[in-house]
């Protein structure tokens, strides 16, 4: 059906969306001036003080206004920004008036530096003029919310048509938008995605064709960067047409019989495909024969192809980045000014290689750097040591010249001068170094630079007892900053940071003050960074933070603090991302984000954009993603197709076909609106159970082309209220959901509707990952270190289950897999995987046949192999999966690859 005339009219002229950015800004996304459209603006200042700060305007995607138009009656073409100054507790009034051809853009206030857009309240107007002077129609606009999902409902009669305008939350670049239709019954009837270009307003009668008259639905909206977005609603009556519009509902809720944004994103991606079909089985620490979730077995991608960079320092003329996944040291011998490559690299004999090891010239998981200069220090984390170059290497993959090991036995005991683990920050100035011990937990100094091994630390902090996992040093010299993530200090939240105002003299010297993130105080952020030559501040946590000098207690706010509205979006820094100060230049190291991003001057608004980005082609791309990196992929695979979940990035992964080469990008990506902390497959059935409601999803039919899923159920099944579901499984007969916090496995009797009442609950102490072949339920008790497992059929309330393993034997198992009477268990602690080639030995309490990955079949000892990356070596396995050809695992947390196995005659 076509749209009205009058319809197109409008969205020619534009219709604004008026939403607040953040705390610090109000965005309105869609500003239409002139052929009778004008923009009135008033505005409040609700304090005492004067209030500074200024309008701009833009148009499309950021582009510069320009335009004819007049401000409260004075010509301002040719300009961008208007001023606001507020007395205090005043009012003022603004009115933006164009010519007589009406042209679209947004506005953005925000306060000069010192002041915030919380300080002022706006009421803004719409107002459509004849030629004759005479007020036609006015919508006054409330605020919303930047997101990336949303949703509401829509209508079509008529009469009544509705839409959406969009902005963009200080983005300006290309990204792609999602969206799905969904009926009045909550059925999804209709799809579509397009990809950001600028400011936009439409009816959804344009986005999805053929629209009847009597429609009512809703629409759900995903976005993969922030957006401003207001729903409009246009109905004509007999004097003419009303326009209204309201913010949509961030986040999207839930609809009846319906998941949220579910949306497929299809990717053009060819791979060899493989044959299945193989015989024999596994062999003692095998190679995985390749490699997903990344580029290949000993291969970075490249100089510029990060995975999860650390630690950034700069000595004002060089720039060094831990690229700890790929256990190697980058060197910029100029601070780069643009996305180029580095010049040297330690750790590794070139650029492309990036497994790890344990030799003076080798690294295993470094995630920090510092330099003086004309020294190195790296935290050699995984192989609990620190390595120190006494002056800069001229070629790739020299060896350290000084080592200081701080481990004395593989379990973590109290921290000593000599004795640390898991070093995870390092600073100096060359002439005081500054260690984390994580594990232990402490802070080692020395007051003079060591110049031999093993040279023992001169000062111990130990917060008080009040440190619990202290990650990054932060210093001047003069004053030190530790980043925590599990602080222990009385009244605060875990994630902060321990501040001594004069640099410590004394063992266990006492912290001056401990302050949370004051973007997000009760999170789990602690704070990183520097300081520049006139003596700034620059702290990265949940967003950058600027003192101009260095606080005297936790009460001192930061003098700016960037727009939470995109920074999650521009910058993730993650557990090992970092900030390096570099004459003007701000260089910040994004370990989930998988890039450097630079400011060419230090930030002095609050939605201040990075320059450029180093290690991406833009500052909004996240290469993890260009390159299908998962983190804690999880796979299922029924020998013809793979689908993998992830907790960690919310999405559902398909590989129509089986891979047969490394690399290998997935056919399609589904945004989940659960968290899914397990995937279960059985036949032609898949479902996930994780954190969200809806907390399941299932479908009946394999989705390898995109389909929806066939049931959402919520927390709430039947009469039963689910806490925390983080396992999964279903065979023939039941279907069973393990709830970690009510330390049950439920199961029913087929696959549950939302009235399915359970048939029995098991007992399980900390149930986690399940699995089911029909002959055995497996369930993983990771704190106790064991595997349960269940005979069917029988099974009953009673059915005492014979576990596996146990303390001392393995080492937090995260999953267990049988299927045709073989028995595979994730030892993820232990980076090894158990294999029994018949169940029964494994029941009888026989050691494994084999292990995949490091050690050896039996009890694991104290000194339990490292991590690693190597093509026979696992790192952290949590997931295993036998499709009856392949043996998948999936490696969480610090790794994310995702390993085949093929057994062998």
């Amino acid at each position: 059906m076509k749209i009205r005339a009058g319809f197109t009219k409008l969205l020619c002229l534009g219709l604004l969306a008026a939403l607040s950015a953040s705390a610090q800004a109000t965005t309105y996304s869609q500003l239409a001036l002139g052929g009778g459209y004008e923009c009135v603006l008033i505005i409040s200042n609700e304090t005492t003080s004067k209030w500074q700060g200024a309008a701009t305007l833009r148009r499309g995607n950021d582009l510069p206004w320009s335009t004819s138009w007049a401000l409260n009656g004075k010509d301002a073409t040719g300009s961008t920004v208007f001023d606001i100054t507020l007395d205090p507790t005043a009012t003022a009034k603004f009115v933006l008036r164009g010519d007589a051809t009406a042209r679209a853009g947004y506005l953005v206030i925000l306060g000069k530096t010192g002041f915030s857009a919380v300080d002022i309240t706006v009421s803004f107007f719409y107002n459509l003029i004849n030629s004759s002077g005479a007020l036609l129609d006015s919508t006054g606009v409330p605020a919303g919310t930047a997101a990336t999902q949303f949703s509401f409902p829509v209508e079509k009669t008529t009469i009544v048509n509705t839409g959406f305008a969009y902005a963009s939350a200080g983005v300006t670049k290309s990204f792609p938008i999602y969206a799905v239709l969904f009926d009045a019954r909550g059925l999804p009837t209709a799809q579509k995605s397009w990809t950001y270009q600028g400011h936009l307003a439409q009816f959804f009668t344009e986005l999805f064709a053929d629209i009847p008259d009597g429609f009512m639905g809703v629409v759900q909206l995903v976005s993969e960067q922030n957006i401003f977005l207001t729903v409009l609603r246009l109905e004509f009556t007999a004097g003419g047409f009303q326009l209204t519009s309201v913010p949509a509902d961030v986040p999207p809720k839930p609809l009846p019989g319906a998941p949220e944004a579910l949306t497929p994103r299809f990717i053009d991606s060819v791979y060899k495909e493989a044959a299945g079909g193989t015989s024999g089985f596994f062999k003692s620490r095998q190679n995985a024969d390749i490699l997903l979730s990344g580029v290949d077995f000993n291969n970075s991608g490249g100089p510029l192809l990060f995975n999860h960079p650390g630690g950034i320092a700069s000595d004002g003329t060089r720039l060094l980045l831990a690229d700890t996944f790929n256990n190697r040291v980058l060197i910029w011998h100029t601070v780069p000014q643009d996305n180029l490559p580095p010049d040297l690299v330690l750790g590794q004999k070139n650029f492309t290689g990036n497994n790890s090891g344990v030799g003076r010239d080798q690294m295993n998981w470094p995630i920090q750097v510092a330099t003086d200069g004309r020294r190195i220090v790296v935290a050699d984390t995984n192989n609990d040591r620190i390595l120190i170059w006494n002056s800069f290497p001229t070629q790739n993959g020299v060896p350290a010249d000084l080592v200081l090991l701080g481990r004395r036995g593989m379990i973590p005991r109290e921290v000593t001068k000599i004795q640390f683990w898991w070093p995870w920050g390092v600073w100096t100035d060359g002439q005081k170094l500054v260690v984390t011990s994580t594990r232990g937990p402490g802070i080692l100094i020395w007051n003079q630079f060591p110049t031999q091994d093993n040279q023992p630390a001169d000062i111990l902090l130990r917060g008080g007892g009040k440190m619990g996992t202290p990650r990054h040093i932060t210093s001047d010299g003069r004053s030190l900053i530790v980043g925590d993530h599990d602080a222990r200090v009385e009244g605060q939240g875990e994630g902060g940071s321990f501040f001594w105002k004069t640099f410590p003299t004394a063992d266990d010297q006492p912290f001056d003050f401990f302050m949370n993130d004051p973007a997000d105080p009760a999170g789990p952020t602690w704070l990183r960074g520097g300081f520049t030559k006139d003596g700034k501040l620059i702290l990265l946590g949940a967003t950058l933070h600027i003192w101009n000098s260095f606080p005297e207690n936790a009460n001192k706010k930061p003098d700016l603090s960037l727009s939470l509205a995109y920074w999650s979006h521009v910058e993730r820094a993650g557990d090992t991302g970092h900030l390096a100060v570099a004459g003007a230049r701000v260089y910040i190291s994004s370990g989930n984000g998988n890039k450097i991003g630079v400011y060419n001057s230090i930030p002095t608004e609050t939605y201040h954009v990075p320059d450029f980005a180093v290690g991406s082609p833009d500052i909004y791309t996240n290469t993890l993603e260009a390159h299908c990196m998962i983190t804690n992929p999880q796979p299922v695979s029924d020998g013809k197709s793979l689908f993998v979940a992830s907790d960690f990035n919310r999405k559902l992964y398909v590989w129509k076909a089986l891979p047969d080469e490394s690399g290998a990008c997935p056919n399609f990506v589904y945004r989940l609106p659960l968290q899914p902390l397990h995937i279960a497959l059985w036949k032609d059935i898949l479902a996930l159970a994780g954190s969200g409601n809806p907390a399941i999803l299932i479908w009946k039919g394999l989705p390898r082309n995109g389909e929806f899923p066939d049931l959402t159920l919520g927390r709430r099944i039947g009469s039963l209220q689910l806490q925390q579901p983080t396992g999964v499984a279903m065979d023939d007969r039941y279907f069973y959901i393990a709830d970690l916090q009510a330390n049950k496995v439920y199961v029913w009797e087929g696959i549950p509707s939302e009235n399915s009442e359970t048939a029995f609950a098991l007992d399980v102490n900390g149930p986690g990952r399940l699995s089911s072949d029909g002959n055995y339920l497996t369930v993983a008790s990771t704190f106790t270190q064991s595997i349960l497992l269940y005979p069917l059929p029988g099974l009953n309330p009673n059915t005492r289950p014979t576990t596996i393993g146990g303390g001392g034997i393995f080492n937090l198992p995260g999953g267990a897999a049988a299927h045709q009477g073989h028995l595979f268990i994730a030892d993820t602690g232990a980076n090894r995987v158990h294999v029994w080639r018949n169940i029964q030995d494994a029941l009888s309490g026989k050691n494994a046949d084999l292990v995949l990955g490091q050690g050896t079949p039996g009890p694991f000892t104290a000194d339990i192999p490292d991590p690693e990356i190597g093509q026979n070596k696992l790192f952290l396995p949590g997931t295993v999966f036998f499709d009856g050809s392949y043996l998948w695992v999936g490696e969480l947390k610090f790794s994310g690859r995702l390993l085949r196995f093929s057994p062998s005659p």
